[in-house]
C-alpha cells in the first residue's frame, strides 16, 4: 500500500486527494462499485456515490459519512478505494465454512491443474490432526461442519505455485533457504549449505542447552481442552514427537538430534498424509488491496489458523 494512502474505518483515502479536493464540489461524483458473488473482482455494479461534503471530507480519515447525508455513521462496512480506477469496492468476506469458494482436493500433481496460476486468496483445510500452533492460539477457526479445520490461509500472486509449495513439496525441497510452507513434517537435512539462511524454517524442539534459543510452537494439551500451551524446552523430545504425530521414520531420524526443525511444506502423497484429506480452497482476486483486506477480515471474524504466525500477514 503506497504511503500516500490512509486506511480508515470505512474508506481508503488519499492524503493528497484530501488536500486538493476537500473543497471541490465534484468530489462526490466518483462512482462506488460493489463486488458480488465470489469476489472475482471483475464483475462490478454501480451502486451509489461516495459522501458529498466539502469541509467534512477530511473527517473520513476517522469516521465514514453516509453516502446520502453528511451524518457520521456508527456502523460501517469494509470497503476498498482504488485510486487508479476511482472505484470504491465493498469487501465481501467469505463465510467461516468457505462455502461459496472453489475447493480442490490435493492428491497428486495433476490436481494442481484445477488451480489457476493467478492472484488470489487461499485457505488450506484438512481432517488430519495438527496439534501445534504458531500464534497465540486464543482465537482460531472452529472445526467446520464436515469435520475439517482451516489450518492456514494467505494471499498469493500465483496460487497454483503456492499450493505446490505448501502441499506437494517433494523430495529434499523445503529445506533451509526455501520458500515458506506449512510446518508439520520433520526436516531431514541438518547441514546448512554455505551462504544459506536458517531464517525461513521453524523449530519444533530444542535441547535446553541450545546456544541460540529459537521460538517454539504452542502444543495442544489434550484434544478435549482445545487449548494450546507453550512448548517448554525441558519437555522431553519423545513427548514432543508424539504430540506432533511424527511418523516412525521421522522419530528414528530425530533420535540423536539436539534440535528438531520443521520442513517447509508437506507432500500429501506421503504415506503419513495420504490417509487424510487435504484441500486447497481459493478465490481469484486481482487487486492486492482487496486480497489483503479479505485475508485480514476473515482472520478477525473467524480466527487465525493455527499454522499462521501472525494475526496480519504471514
Amino acid at each position: 500500500m503506497p504511503e500516500s494512502q490512509i486506511f480508515c474505518k470505512g474508506y481508503v483515502v488519499d492524503r493528497k486527494r484530501i488536500r486538493n479536493e476537500q473543497t471541490s464540489p465534484d468530489y462526490g461524483a466518483k462512482k462506488c462499485a460493489r463486488i458480488f458473488g465470489s469476489l472475482g473482482g471483475e464483475s462490478v455494479k454501480t451502486e451509489s456515490t461516495p459522501p458529498q461534503s466539502g469541509s467534512a471530507i477530511a473527517e473520513i480519515v476517522q469516521l465514514e459519512l453516509s453516502n446520502k447525508t453528511n451524518q457520521i455513521l456508527t456502523n460501517t462496512k469494509p470497503v476498498y478505494y482504488d485510486m487508479v480506477t476511482n472505484k470504491i469496492y465493498e469487501v465481501i468476506t467469505p463465510d467461516n465454512e468457505l462455502s461459496s469458494l472453489t475447493h480442490v482436493t490435493m492428491r497428486t500433481m495433476d490436481d494442481l491443474k484445477q488451480i489457476p496460476n493467478e492472484n488470489g486468496c487461499y485457505w488450506i483445510i484438512t481432517n488430519e490432526p495438527v496439534n501445534h500452533c504458531f500464534n497465540s492460539g486464543v482465537h482460531c477457526p472452529r472445526v467446520l461442519s464436515d469435520g475439517f479445520t482451516v489450518v492456514y490461509n494467505g494471499v498469493a500472486a500465483e496460487m497454483r505455485s503456492r499450493a505446490k509449495q505448501h502441499l506437494l513439496r517433494q523430495g529434499s525441497r523445503g529445506s533451509f533457504g526455501s520458500t515458506s510452507g506449512i510446518s508439520i513434517d520433520l526436516l531431514k537435512e541438518t547441514e546448512v549449505k554455505n551462504g544459506v539462511s536458517k531464517s525461513h524454517v521453524k523449530w519444533m524442539w530444542q535441547d535446553t542447552g541450545a546456544a541460540k534459543k529459537r521460538k517454539l510452537p504452542k502444543i495442544l494439551k489434550g484434544p478435549s481442552t482445545n487449548k494450546y500451551f507453550q512448548n517448554q524446552r525441558d519437555a522431553s523430545k519423545q513427548e514432543i514427537m508424539n504430540t506432533l504425530n511424527l511418523s516412525q521414520s521421522e522419530k528414528e531420524m530425530a533420535a540423536d538430534r539436539e534440535e528438531l526443525i520443521f520442513k517447509n511444506g508437506i507432500d500429501v502423497t506421503d504415506e503419513k498424509h495420504a490417509v487424510y484429506t487435504w484441500k486447497f480452497v481459493f478465490v481469484p482476486i486481482s487487486n492486492q488491496g482487496l486480497r489483503d483486506s479479505v485475508e485480514r477480515t476473515w482472520r478477525i471474524q473467524y480466527g487465525v489458523p493455527i499454522l499462521c504466525t501472525y494475526k496480519d500477514g504471514r
